[in-house]
């Protein structure tokens, strides 16, 4: 199985562009987030931790957006991370 993963700067740079594919057996979120981790290391951790712990990144699967890191990712799925934007 495969998924597409998109991010933007500068999570794209921790993991390594800016579109990626890459190999997934099955898992949810939460646990796709921790691959990336403990592929990536620390810095990374840091990253998607925020500075108060909290995760910092919207995510939408296959134009959906997800809040639930309990969201099954199934082969084929595209996952974009990206960050809220404010504005008024």
């Amino acid at each position: 199985m495969a998924i597409t993963l998109k991010t933007l700067r500068p999570l794209s740079e921790w993991i390594g562009g800016s579109k990626i594919e890459m190999e997934w057996s099955e898992g949810t979120l939460g646990d796709l987030i921790s691959s990336l981790i403990e592929k990536r290391g620390p810095e990374l951790e840091k990253e998607l931790k925020g500075e108060d712990g909290s995760f910092p990144y919207l995510v939408s699967i296959n134009g959906r957006i997800k809040r639930d890191l309990s969201t099954p990712i199934q082969d084929g799925d595209e996952i974009f991370f990206f960050t809220p934007l404010g504005g008024g």
